[in-house]
């Protein structure tokens, strides 16, 4: 399943669906990585609760505004920048040892 995901995203007739996409669920999976999100200008809530993410990079998504990862045990570094309109970020029950933040708004509600 996995593979055949890779193959419609990396897909140049599929890219005007995926920059209209503008909330992805990841919950429960067996995530390593997560993927390169770039693709979804329009992207504005992500949820990967419950996954098995070590570490999580998301950078440059404009119009993202909530970002989910509650319950990530294996978590440990949380990098993000360049999301000027992120509003919330949970990570509740997840165990992050290092944040690094970059060029996010001062009023982002950090739930933990």
């Amino acid at each position: 399943q996995a593979q055949g995901v890779k193959t419609w995203l990396a897909d140049p007739a599929n890219q005007d669906q995926i920059a209209r996409v503008t909330e992805i669920r990841l919950g429960m999976r067996d995530l390593k990585v997560l993927p390169d999100l770039t693709p979804f200008v329009d992207l504005r809530c992500l949820s990967a609760t419950m996954s098995t993410l070590v570490v999580v990079n998301i950078a440059n998504l404009p119009l993202l505004q909530t970002l989910d990862f509650t319950t990530n045990y294996h978590l440990r570094t949380f990098c993000l920048s360049n999301l000027p309109s992120l509003q919330v970020l949970d990570i509740r029950s997840s165990r992050v040892a290092e944040y690094v933040f970059s060029n996010l708004p001062d009023d982002t509600t950090i739930l933990e």
